[in-house]
């Protein structure tokens, strides 16, 4: 009898436990993921950061915009009864 209870006992057990390549196989797919999803975020994180600080400079150079004719500028030559005034 007690050669069927080991037998048993090796059948249940041989069928839980995963072989050593299944398991590699599982976490080298879980870290290629791992990667391929950081990845994507620092790509987005950088894109969108590019484009914000684009956006930004764009507006700061709005507002120093220099509209000719508004303003004289004082090295450009004209009337000098036009400076008086």
């Amino acid at each position: 009898m007690a050669p069927l209870l080991l037998a048993r006992s090796n059948s249940g057990d041989a069928s839980d436990i995963l072989p050593v390549s299944t398991i590699v196989f599982i976490v080298g797919l879980s870290l290629a993921g791992l990667l391929i999803v950081i990845a994507l975020l620092w790509i987005a994180l950088r894109f969108f950061r590019h484009k914000s600080q684009a956006k930004r400079e764009e507006e700061r150079g709005v507002a120093f915009l220099n509209v000719r004719g508004v303003i004289r500028e004082m090295n450009e030559p004209g009337p000098v009864h036009h400076i008086l005034r």
